[in-house]
């Protein structure tokens, strides 16, 4: 049974719609009175707009927008966050417009029509909502502000798709109770009107896959066959290249991103087909020393890169640059040595810089550089005025100490006599500026420890 109602205004401290089908040009539940569906009831709002006032009682209902007047006459409105059940856009042309933030406890459902555009509003699925019937053409979309969030509990989660959203997730943790929001905002120039932001309880060892599916529609003046996966960790300022190349189906429309072990620290995440495309970065220890490679299968207007070290994989400063190619079709391969690495794990990434300043930045490689047997040790460290040197095993030789900063700029250069066994050695460090240096030791032993001036 359809009952049609041209305008329905909710004067009533109470207006109970019983299991049928109601249709209306547009709805506006006043302040201060209630709606309430009675079980699967169907409110049909056919070229008009909802606006709640009032309390919506959503029960398992359904409220369909039909029609096919223009996207702004079809809208969600109100002075209040409406709740619904079932959400269905079921037009024969244009579609739907947010101006209020809803929640959706089951299916949005597309049949019809153009989109639901978000309009800076915010969509939240609770635990159990899902997306139904996206296609290119039909969806939601929004690259003024706004996204669509979901919160459920992923344990070892295989292949997960936690509201139909786009983002599958596979991970043999237990991530706990996570957050996954899609928007359609563009951070940068070449990206696709999609991303995902996802925050999960648990980031200890993931190891996870991702899965990253988009629609055509969504391209822009992207080139769909150069497409790769890049993250942020501070809101789509600075952005890491994850995956791309081999890992990109066009056919299928998705990009498959591996060996993701935080999704706390690199939460954003979008496509772009970038002027320069990293394939890979590689670092391995050669005595004492960190070779790192990387590689590029292309590149337009590549100014240069700089290499970057942290020692908890965090905080990086630059220890060196190598030059870009500039324009090239064809893959090159770059190297560079850091002669002065840390002792245990050196954590490495490359800024990528155009001829226009643009920037972003390889993922992170680990290298290991293990303690020699002779040993060296400073203190204090840091230290402000005066540094203690103890070498420790060394057979007597004549060494020379050179005390530089993380550049190679040579500060102090001493030559020193060693004993066997230990040998300890006084600098005056007080003219030194602030910053971090290096005790380099020549000879036999060759090795290099770090301080901290203050």
């Amino acid at each position: 049974m359809k009952t049609y109602i041209p305008i329905l205004y909710s004067l009533f401290a109470t207006m109970l719609l019983v299991p049928m089908c109601i249709m209306a040009q547009g709805i506006i539940n006043t302040s201060g009175t209630q709606l309430v569906v009675d079980g699967a009831a169907c409110i049909v709002i056919n070229d008009g707009g909802f606006t709640n006032n009032g309390t919506f009682s959503k029960s398992t209902g359904s409220v369909v927008f039909s029609g096919s007047t223009a996207t702004a006459n079809s809208f969600i409105a109100g002075t209040t966050t409406t709740d619904f059940y079932n959400l269905t856009l079921n037009k024969s042309a244009n579609g739907l417009q947010l101006n209020r933030n809803i929640g959706v406890s089951n299916l949005v459902t597309f049949t019809s029509g153009d989109s639901i555009f978000l309009n800076t509003y915010n969509v939240d699925l609770g635990s159990n909502g899902s997306l139904s019937g996206e296609t290119s053409s039909k969806r939601f979309t929004g690259q003024t502000g706004g996204y669509i969030m979901i919160t459920q509990s992923l344990n070892a989660p295989s292949a997960v798709n936690p509201g139909n959203l786009g983002m599958e997730i596979t991970s043999a943790a237990n991530l706990g109770s996570t957050v996954i929001k899609r928007a359609h905002t563009v951070y940068r120039d070449r990206s696709v009107t999609r991303n995902f932001d996802i925050t999960p309880t648990n980031n200890a060892a993931l190891n996870a896959t991702l899965v990253f599916n988009y629609f055509h529609s969504e391209l822009r003046t992207t080139i769909e066959s150069t497409l790769s996966t890049y993250s942020s960790s501070n809101g789509g300022t600075n952005w890491f290249y994850i995956s791309g190349g081999p890992d990109l189906n066009t056919i299928s429309n998705y990009i498959t991103s591996t060996n993701v072990n935080s999704l706390h620290l690199l939460s954003l995440f979008s496509l772009a087909d970038l002027p320069v495309h990293l394939l890979y970065l590689k670092g391995k220890a050669i005595n004492r020393s960190a070779l790192l490679e990387w590689a590029t299968s292309g590149e337009i207007d590549n100014d240069y890169f700089d290499v970057e070290r942290s020692a908890n994989g965090i905080t990086f400063l630059k220890i060196g640059t190598v030059k870009g190619s500039g324009n090239t079709s064809i893959q090159k391969t770059y190297q560079y040595t850091d002669e002065h690495p840390l002792t245990g794990t050196n954590y490495y990434r490359i800024k990528q810089v155009d001829t226009n300043l643009d920037f972003m930045y390889s993922g992170i490689v680990s290298v290991q550089i293990t303690e020699p047997a002779i040993g060296i040790s400073l203190s204090p460290n840091p230290a402000t005025n005066l540094l203690f040197v103890k070498i420790n095993g060394l057979e007597a030789d004549e060494i020379d100490l050179k005390l530089m900063d993380q550049h190679g700029k040579i500060y102090k250069f001493i030559s020193l006599k060693c004993k066997k066994g230990e040998n300890n050695f006084t600098i005056n460090i007080e003219d030194l500026p602030k910053g971090l240096y290096y005790i380099n030791l020549s000879g036999k032993n060759n090795q290099s420890v770090k301080f901290l001036k203050m």
